[in-house]
C-alpha cells in the first residue's frame, strides 16, 4: 500500500498543467504551458515544410490539427531549437537563441521595477500575462498578430503605421449576436471575414457599404457588438432563395441544431432546409464520429472558426445575393479560362529564361575565377538542404564578436582553405572558427564536403563540429578550440619532443587508432578520410588525439570496399602508392597514412627526411633496412629511452610496418590494428613496404619532398601553427 501511495504520488504533478512560468524559471523549446483547463497551449512551433521554430499560441482541444492563435517572433524566426523563454533582470518576458543570448528575439518591452513578484501567465481565453504585483502589465491580447480571438480589444495604433480594429467578440452566452471571424490583410489593414448574411454592428448602428466603402472610424475607435444579419432585400421563403457554400470552418455550435437527420444526401439536406422558412444553413458531416448526419440550424451560427480541413456549410441567403454570388463565381470562371494561355506564355518565356541564365553562368565560369557569387550559392545551398538541419547556424554578428572581428591577434592559422580564427562566445566557451576564404578556388567543395560528413559523426577521437555560419559571401565552420595545436608541433621539435613520454605517445597511437576505426566501421557512414597525417591530429587540454580536416573526405555506400579518381589530392609521404599511382583508394589507403603516423611518432622524425646511414629516400625505407638488420629498436625517439618500453615498442614497429606493406591486400584492416595495439592478435613478419629508394641526399634539389598538384597543402588548412 505504502508504494501505491508514492507511485501515485510521483505521478500526480505530470498529470496537472503548467501554466505558469516565474523569475526563476525557463520554458525551452522542447517545453510547453497548458492554460489552466488546458484550451490553450504555448510552446514553440515550426510551420509545415518549414525548419525555422516561433513561440506561439494555439487551441489545444477545440479543434482537431494545431491552429495557431498568437505568434511572438513572426518576423524574427530562430534557425534551430535552441530557443527558450525567459524572464530578464528588468522583469520582462524575453525570447532568445541560446547561440546568441545577448541579443533577444522579442521581448515584451514594458517598464518593470526589476523582476520581484514577477510571473508570466497562460488563461483559458488564450491570453498571455505578465503579472507584477497581482497586476497585469503587459498582455498578448493587446498584441494580435491574425486571429481575433473573444475578449480581445485593439486600438488605434498610428505609432505601428496601420490601423488595428477594435472588436469585443461577444461569446455564444450573449444571445442574438452572431459570430465572425476577423484577419489582418498583408498590409496590415483589417480584413473581414464575415459568415453569408452578417453584418458588423455597433450600437444599433449597421455596416453598409453604401454609405461608406470602409469601415466607419467609430468602430476603430469604440468597439464592435458583433454582428447581426443582414436585412434581406426580399423575402427568403419559397422565393428562389438558394445556399452559398462557406468552405473549411468548425460547424457552429450543434447544440442549437434542431435537426440531425442520418444517411441523408447533399440534396436532400438542402431540400430539408429549403422547405422550413426558419432554417439558416445546412451540412454534411461525419457528426462526432457516429456516422454521415445532415445538420441543419434555425438559429444564429454560433462558435464559427476558419480552419485547413474544416468542414463545409451552406449558409441560407436570398435570390439576390445568390445572384451577385453566381456572377461572381462566373467572373472567376472566366478569369481562369483567360489566364490559361496567359500562364502557358508565361511559363514558355520563363523556361527560356532559365536556360539563357544556366547558359551565361557557364559561360562566365569559365572565363573568369570563383568570386564572392559562388560561395553564396554554395551557402544557399547548405541552408535550403534539410540534410543540414540538425547543425545549429551561429549569425555573423556572433561569430565576429567572438573573435574580436577576426583580429590578427585571434589568427592561430592559415592554409589554403582560409583562415582559422580562436573565438570565445558570451557563455564563456571558446571556439575554432576555420573561414572560407573569399579567394579560394578548391575550397568551397571541400567547405561543403566537410559540413556533410563532420556534422553527423561523434567520437572523442573526433574535433567536434560545433556549427557553421553562412551569410552574404561569408561561410564559416566552428569548432571545439583544442589549446595543444597538433602533433606535429610536439613530435618534430627538439624541445617540445620531451613533452610527449613513451606511455602518452602510446595513448595517442591507440586513440588515433579508434578514430580511424569509427570513421571505418562504427558510424553510420563508412568514411576514408584520405588526409590523414600528423598536422592533421590535434590534441586537447590532455593530449587527447582527434583527427581533423575532412575536407576531401570519402564516403563509402553499404559494401562498396574502394573508389578510384582523377583528382589526386593529399600530401607526399602519406598517401598509399595505389592512390598515388592508379587513383584508387580504400580504407586501406588509410591504413598506410596510420602506419606512417605511427612511426613518425616512434623516431620522432618526418617520413620525408633523409637518412645517411643506409641513403634512404624516407623514413620507411630506413625503419625497414633497421628491421632487416635486426636492429630495429635503433630508430626510437632518444627521449623515449627511459620512458619506453623495449617490447611494446617492437610491436608498435612491426605494426608500423605492417600497415605500410606494398600491396594493399597485405595490410591489416583497422579493426586487427586496434587488436594488434592491445597484445590481442598475432602478428604475422611485415613485407617488403612502398617506396623503397635511395638518393643522394647531397643533391640540393631532392632535399626537400614535392607535394603533388592539387595536393590539400594547397587546399586544406593542413599547416597550422596552433589551434
Amino acid at each position: 500500500m505504502f508504494l501505491k501511495i508514492l507511485l501515485l504520488s510521483l505521478l500526480i504533478p505530470f498529470c496537472i498543467a503548467i501554466d505558469t512560468v516565474t523569475a526563476n524559471e525557463s520554458l525551452p523549446d522542447s517545453g510547453i504551458l497548458l492554460s489552466k483547463e488546458s484550451n490553450f497551449a504555448l510552446g514553440f512551433f515550426s510551420p509545415i515544410s518549414s525548419r525555422y521554430r516561433y513561440l506561439g499560441i494555439w487551441y489545444n482541444k477545440l479543434l482537431p490539427e494545431q491552429t495557431v492563435v498568437w505568434v511572438a517572433n513572426r518576423e524574427n524566426p530562430i534557425n534551430d531549437s535552441s530557443g527558450a523563454l525567459s524572464m530578464s533582470s528588468d522583469g520582462n518576458l524575453v525570447l532568445h537563441a541560446s547561440t546568441d543570448q545577448n541579443f533577444p528575439i522579442w521581448s515584451t518591452n514594458v517598464s518593470l521595477k526589476g523582476r520581484n513578484a514577477c510571473k508570466a501567465q497562460l488563461l483559458d481565453s488564450g491570453n498571455l500575462v505578465l503579472v507584477q504585483n497581482e497586476r497585469i502589465v503587459w498582455q498578448s491580447f493587446d498584441y494580435p498578430t491574425d486571429t481575433m480571438l473573444p475578449g480581445i480589444r485593439l486600438g488605434l495604433d498610428l505609432k505601428n503605421g496601420f490601423n488595428r480594429f477594435l472588436t469585443s467578440w461577444r461569446s455564444a452566452d450573449d444571445p442574438g449576436i452572431g459570430d465572425f471571424s476577423f484577419k489582418l490583410n498583408p498590409t496590415g489593414s483589417p480584413q473581414f471575414f464575415l459568415y453569408k448574411g452578417l453584418i458588423p454592428y455597433w450600437r444599433g448602428n449597421p455596416w453598409t457599404p453604401s454609405v461608406s466603402p470602409t469601415i466607419p472610424q467609430y468602430l476603430f475607435r469604440h468597439g464592435s457588438a458583433g454582428c447581426v444579419r443582414k436585412q434581406q432585400q426580399t423575402s427568403m421563403c419559397r422565393n428562389r432563395e438558394g445556399f452559398i457554400k462557406v468552405a473549411g470552418v468548425k460547424l457552429p455550435d450543434t447544440s442549437i441544431a434542431s435537426s440531425m437527420n442520418k444517411s441523408m444526401s447533399s440534396f436532400g439536406c438542402e431540400q430539408l432546409c429549403l422547405r422550413n422558412c426558419s432554417c439558416k444553413a445546412f451540412a454534411i458531416s461525419d457528426f462526432e464520429m457516429k456516422g454521415v448526419y445532415c445538420l441543419t440550424w434555425y438559429g444564429e451560427l454560433m462558435d464559427m472558426t476558419e480552419y485547413r480541413g474544416g468542414s463545409d456549410l451552406y449558409v441560407r441567403v436570398d435570390k439576390i445575393e445568390l445572384a451577385e454570388y453566381a456572377k461572381k463565381r462566373s467572373f472567376l470562371k472566366k478569369k481562369r479560362v483567360l489566364a490559361i494561355p496567359v500562364l502557358s506564355a508565361a511559363f514558355t518565356i520563363f523556361i527560356i529564361a532559365i536556360f539563357a541564365f544556366l547558359w551565361l553562368r557557364k559561360k562566365k565560369k569559365m572565363g573568369e575565377k570563383r568570386k564572392g557569387l559562388f560561395p553564396t550559392m554554395v551557402g544557399n545551398e547548405l541552408l535550403e538542404n534539410r540534410e543540414y538541419t540538425d547543425l545549429p547556424f551561429f549569425n555573423l554578428r556572433t561569430v565576429s564578436t567572438a573573435t574580436n572581428n577576426f583580429s590578427p591577434a585571434n589568427r592561430l592559422g592559415r592554409g589554403g582553405f582560409g583562415t582559422v580564427y580562436k573565438g570565445q562566445l558570451h557563455n564563456g566557451q571558446e571556439i575554432a572558427v576555420k573561414r572560407l576564404s573569399q579567394s579560394s578556388v578548391q575550397g568551397i567543395e571541400e567547405f561543403k564536403n566537410e559540413v556533410t560528413l563532420i556534422a553527423k559523426l561523434q567520437h572523442r577521437n573526433l574535433v567536434k563540429l560545433l556549427g557553421c555560419c553562412i551569410q552574404g559571401e561569408e561561410q564559416m565552420l566552428i569548432y571545439e578550440y583544442l589549446p595543444n595545436k597538433s602533433l606535429d608541433y610536439f613530435i618534430f621539435d627538439q624541445k617540445e619532443r620531451s613533452v610527449l613520454c613513451w606511455s602518452k605517445r602510446f595513448d595517442i597511437i591507440v586513440g588515433i587508432a579508434r578514430g580511424i576505426l569509427y570513421l571505418h566501421h562504427d558510424s553510420r557512414l563508412r568514411i576514408i578520410h584520405r588526409d590523414l597525417k600528423t598536422s592533421n591530429v590535434l590534441l586537447d587540454a590532455d593530449m587527447n588525439p582527434k583527427i581533423s580536416d575532412f575536407g576531401i573526405a570519402r564516403i563509402f555506400i553499404g559494401d562498396e570496399a574502394q573508389d578510384q579518381t582523377k583528382r589526386i589530392v593529399g600530401t607526399y609521404g602519406y598517401m598509399a602508392p595505389e592512390y598515388v599511382v592508379f587513383g584508387k583508394f580504400s580504407t586501406k589507403s588509410d591504413v598506410f597514412s596510420f602506419g606512417v603516423i605511427l612511426l613518425e611518432i616512434l623516431c620522432g622524425k618526418k617520413n620525408s627526411s633523409c637518412y645517411m646511414e643506409d641513403l634512404s629516400l624516407n623514413l620507411i625505407g630506413h625503419v625497414w633496412e633497421l628491421w632487416r638488420r635486426e636492429r630495429a629498436l635503433d630508430i626510437v625517439d632518444s627521449c623515449l629511452k627511459e620512458s619506453s618500453l623495449p617490447l611494446e615498442v617492437m610491436r608498435c614497429i612491426q605494426i608500423g610496418l605492417l600497415c605500410v606493406q606494398e600491396d594493399a591486400r597485405d595490410r591489416p584492416t583497422m579493426p586487427n590494428v586496434v587488436l594488434m595495439l592491445n597484445g590481442e592478435t598475432f602478428l604475422p613478419s611485415p613485407k617488403q613496404p612502398a617506396f623503397i629508394f635511395k638518393r643522394n641526399c647531397s643533391d640540393p634539389n631532392l632535399s626537400e619532398p614535392g607535394v603533388l598538384n592539387g595536393s590539400l597543402n594547397d587546399v586544406t588548412i593542413t599547416e597550422i601553427d596552433a589551434r
